[in-house]
């Protein structure tokens, strides 16, 4: 909300990304619900602390800067639906799992939900459904915009490529990283959106504000999000937490109630692997890399299989657990890492498809048929992608000396071709 605009009755939250965010007593409301509060203790960026020590930061003010950022979008477009959309900003993060991503592919495999899925069912719980109504809303108009269910210029404000979610967590998570590839130009990527018929768009004379953010997302995305010792630490969790799940002592849907620290003391508490796996991880005694690919370093046939077992979680551990009988390393100390490949439906994967509109002349075109550089980051996205096998330390030495003795030239090969065929 702009400073002119701010009521008395506001409260003021300070933020180190953008100063001074205004709260409404009716959202007020909202942030004071337990649901809500829960985010104060999901970190933004899962296991990136292991990396950048101060990147402790949380879902709960990602999700008030994103409001505070839906809010200037609409106040620029002169939108009479600023309330709708600061709230719709505000929840759209309430469904989170614990340790944010790291948790999803467990809940969407054996709870058959994804977090946007949740986020509905969370908003329309009595506390949260109940302060929406009282500011005068309606809470389907507000789930369908939180969780990106419409494909109005409304919903572009939440859910899109150069929406309010995605401008809040490039400056804050570079902020929170040290990492300075993800600060993008704030004031000029808003000043630059319009509505052109019913349309979320950017002006052709602004088409290098878009540019910018396609260039720091390609960036952020080797050096923060996919940095190798995060995605070793978010699959062990996986594993402590799906051994937990398989052996009944933990629910797909007690998962989502957690927060990281629940997660954290429950699995602590568990005897055996999952005890294990999580003190490894409270003491950053993290798996080592046995073996990467990338996608110029595999057949078109092994690529396709190495990413359709990704598509099947069930099915990878039961590949997983055949290589490690392969190697001699007990089942569980052994994991295969597939990233998700650059893909068109996926806001998630690493990937730059840049599915953002420029209003060309009279025309509306995507930014990659007017931008060469839009193009080149499209196509250098599969840079990023990689495939890899990780050990836990102590069995490294005797995995690798049962590749020389089996003579495997590649564990990803030989469960492509043994084991996946």
């Amino acid at each position: 909300m702009s400073v002119a605009s701010q009521k008395k009755s506001d409260k003021v939250v300070r933020d180190p990304i953008h100063g001074n965010i205004s709260v409404h007593p009716e959202e007020l409301r909202l942030i004071d619900t337990p649901v809500f509060q829960r985010l104060r203790r999901i970190k933004q960026l899962g296991f990136a602390y292991l990396v950048f020590p101060t990147a402790v930061h949380t879902r709960f003010e990602h999700s008030l800067g994103t409001m505070h950022i839906a809010s200037r979008i609409a106040e620029h477009l002169a939108l009479d639906t600023v309330p709708l959309l600061r709230t719709a900003a505000l929840l759209h993060d309430i469904g989170h799992g614990p340790f944010s991503h790291s948790s999803e592919l467990i809940v969407e495999t054996y709870f058959k939900e994804h977090h946007e899925a949740i986020t509905g069912d969370k908003i329309r719980q009595p506390d949260v459904a109940g302060a929406i109504e009282l500011a005068g809303l309606d809470v389907e108009e507000v789930v369908s915009l939180a969780t990106g269910a419409g494909s109005t210029y409304q919903n572009k404000i939440i859910s899109s490529e150069m929406d309010a979610d995605i401008l809040d967590y490039m400056l804050r998570d570079s902020y929170y990283t040290g990492v300075a590839f993800g600060t993008v130009d704030l004031d000029r990527i808003i000043s630059s959106l319009e509505v052109w018929n019913d349309r979320l768009v950017i002006s052709g004379k602004s088409q290098y504000n878009a540019e910018s953010l396609l260039v720091a997302r390609y960036l952020m995305w080797p050096v923060v999000y996919l940095h190798r010792t995060e995605c070793i630490a978010d699959c062990m969790l996986v594993r402590a937490m799906v051994r937990a799940v398989e052996d009944g002592s933990l629910s797909a849907q007690e998962i989502y109630r957690m927060d990281d620290y629940e997660v954290t003391a429950y699995l602590l508490s568990l005897d055996g692997y999952p005890a294990d796996i999580m003190g490894r991880l409270n003491d950053r005694k993290l798996f080592v890399q046995l073996d990467t690919k990338g996608r110029s370093d595999l057949t078109p046939e092994t690529l396709a299989r190495l990413i359709a077992l990704r598509e099947d979680p069930q099915r990878s551990l039961a590949m997983e657990n055949a290589l490690a009988d392969e190697l001699d390393v007990p089942r569980g100390y052994l994991t295969v890492d597939v990233l998700k490949p650059p893909q068109k439906s996926v806001r998630d994967s690493p990937r730059v498809i840049p599915d953002i509109l420029v209003r060309h002349g009279e025309e509306v075109v995507r930014i990659d048929r007017l931008s060469r550089l839009a193009r080149a980051l499209t196509a250098g996205t599969w840079d990023h992608w990689f495939c890899s096998v990780y050990v836990a330390d102590e069995h490294a030495d005797s995995a690798k000396d049962t590749i020389v003795k089996k003579a495997i030239n590649s564990p990803l090969q030989y469960l492509s071709d043994c084991i996946l065929s």
